[in-house]
C-alpha cells in the first residue's frame, strides 16, 4: 500500500491565524502573518521578522506539540545549536480547538537546500553528544522512534520491494546492510533523542547548522535513530567516519545507525515519489550515500 503525506484534519488559513494572534496576543496583532509551509503534523506561518507560528493540522500532532512546550525550555540553554522553545503558547478557542505556539525565527533554510561545510558534521555530533546524555527520565513514549529496527523490518522490506520497481537504489548492499543492522543487539540503556532528525528539521546558513527544529517526536531510546542523519546530510564517507569517531560510536552502534539511515532513506523516497519532491530528493541522496558503505 502506498502512503501519501497525511491530509490536514482541520482548515487553517491566514485569516484564522491573524485572528488567533490578535485575540490572544494583542501586542503582536500589528505584525504581518504569512504562510511558510506545512509538514505532516503542523502548519507554519511567519509572524513579523522574529517569530514563527506553529499550529497542529492533525489530532495526532496535539501531543507532539505538547512535548515541545514541555521539553524545549528545559533544553535550550544546554545545547550548542539553537532550538525553538516556545515564546508564547496559544490556547484553544471557538475558532481553533488545540494549543498552538509562537517560536523564535532563525535565519537560514532547511539543510537539504544548503551546501553544508564538512565541519557541520562535527557541529551535529557535538550537539547530539550533549542531547543524548541529558536525563531521559519521564521522556515521552514514542512507539516508532528509538525502538528496535526488528519492529520495523516487515513494513520496510515491503517498501524496499516496491521501490525496486521504481529505482536502482535498493541494491544488494542496502539489503545486506539492513540485515546486519537487524542482527545487531538492541542497546540496554535508552538515551534522550530528537527522534525525527531529517534535513528538513535542521536549519542551516552559510554552510553551518543554525537550529534544530520540530521536536514533537522527542523520546528515549537508541541514539542510532538520530545519528542516521549523517547519511542524510553528508555525502563524503570520510566526513561521516570522523563525526562518528568524535561521537565515540562503537561498531555495533554504527551498524544500527546505518540501519536507521536505510529506514529514513526508504521512507522518504517511497512517500516522496508519491507526493513530496523534497522528501524524494532526500531519500535518494541518503540511499546513494549508503551505497558507498
Amino acid at each position: 500500500m502506498i502512503i501519501k503525506d497525511p491530509k490536514a484534519e482541520i482548515k487553517i488559513d491566514q485569516s484564522l491565524v491573524q485572528n488567533l494572534v490578535a485575540t490572544q496576543f494583542p501586542t503582536l496583532a500589528n505584525l504581518p502573518v504569512t504562510f511558510l509551509d506545512a509538514g505532516w503534523d503542523n502548519e507554519n506561518y511567519r509572524l513579523g521578522d522574529k517569530y514563527i507560528i506553529r499550529l497542529p493540522r492533525r489530532k495526532i500532532a496535539i501531543d507532539l506539540l505538547a512535548n515541545e512546550i514541555k521539553w524545549l525550555p528545559k533544553l535550550q540553554k544546554k545545547l550548542p545549536i539553537a532550538i525553538p522553545a516556545p515564546v508564547f503558547v496559544g490556547q484553544p478557542d471557538s475558532t481553533y480547538p488545540w494549543q498552538w505556539t509562537i517560536i523564535p525565527w532563525v535565519d537560514g533554510q532547511s539543510a537539504n537546500l544548503e551546501i553544508l561545510a564538512d565541519s557541520a558534521a562535527l557541529q551535529l555530533v557535538n550537539f547530539l553528544k550533549i542531547l543524548h546524555h541529558e536525563s531521559a527520565e519521564n521522556a515521552p513514549i514514542n512507539l516508532t522512534r528509538g525502538i528496535s529496527l526488528l519492529d520495523k523490518a516487515d513494513g520496510l522490506k515491503e517498501r524496499m520491494t516496491r521501490l525496486k520497481g521504481k529505482t536502482d537504489l535498493i541494491t544488494g548492499k542496502i539489503e545486506n546492510l539492513f540485515a546486519q543492522a537487524l542482527a545487531t543487539p538492541f542497546p540496554p540503556k535508552p538515551y534522550l533523542l530528537h527522534g525525527d532528525l531529517h534535513p528538513r528539521n535542521i536549519i542551516a546558513s552559510k554552510g553551518k547548522l543554525t537550529a534544530i527544529i520540530d521536536w514533537g517526536d522527542i523520546t528515549s531510546g537508541d541514539v542510532a535513530t538520530d545519528l542516521a542523519s549523517l547519511w542524510m546530510l553528508f555525502d563524503k564517507k570520510t566526513v561521516r567516519q570522523e563525526a562518528l569517531n568524535v561521537y565515540g560510536a562503537s561498531p555495533e552502534l554504527i551498524q544500527r545507525t546505518i540501519g536507521w539511515a536505510i529506514f529514513f532513506g526508504v521512507i522518504l523516497l517511497d512517500t516522496g515519489l508519491v507526493s513530496n519532491e523534497q522528501h524524494a530528493e532526500i531519500g535518494t541522496f541518503t540511499l546513494k550515500n549508503l551505497n558507498q558503505e
